[in-house]
Formats: structure tokens, sequence, C-alpha cells
């Protein structure tokens, strides 16, 4: 499996970094939603490069965020979350692939 864009590990990234400020309720919506492929993708692929902790990590995001079945959280809750997934997002990409750009 070919290493996700780059892109793919920014956008949620800088999402994610955003949905700290006040935004409408779509926006949130919009970002579980950007947030559970991105991960799912990425955790499919560190899978398949054989690093099964990160994979486990950006799994675990793709639940956390996932649209269907909602884990609700006050707002003093979701921030420093969406600060840290944005950190996980980074993080995955500087340290779990190889140095190409795909």
């Amino acid at each position: 499996m070919n290493r996700p864009h780059k892109a793919i590990y920014i956008i949620p990234a800088v999402m994610m970094a955003a949905a700290v400020l006040p935004m409408p309720y779509g926006y949130y919506l919009f970002l579980r939603l950007v947030a559970v492929v991105a991960a799912g993708w990425i955790a499919m692929y560190l899978w398949s490069a054989d690093k099964p902790a990160w994979s486990i990590m950006m799994g675990c995001l793709a639940l956390l965020y996932n649209p269907l079945i909602r884990i609700s959280f006050d707002r003093e809750v979701w921030a420093p979350l969406n600060i840290i997934t944005a950190i996980m997002f980074l993080a995955a990409l500087l340290f779990s692939g190889n140095s190409d750009d795909a």
C-alpha cells in the first residue's frame, strides 16, 4: 500500500487545531468525518507498513471521532483532545513513515 499523501495527515491536524475556536455545529460534524476517514486510511497504511503501534493509535482516533456511534464530551474535554489529536496526526507524519514525499 502506498503511503498517504502528506495532506491526509496535515488537513485533519489543521482542522483539529481550528476546532478549539468557536465554530458552527456543522464544522464539528464535518471534522468527525474528515478525522475518521484520515485516521482509518493512515491506520491501514501503517498496518501494511508493519508499524502496529502507530496503526493502533490511529485506529483508536478513528473510533473516537467516528460519526456513527458518537462519544460525547463537554467542550472543556474536546478542546484538549482536539489539540492532542492534531499533534498525533503530525507525529504520525513525522515518525511513522519513510522520508519520501508521497
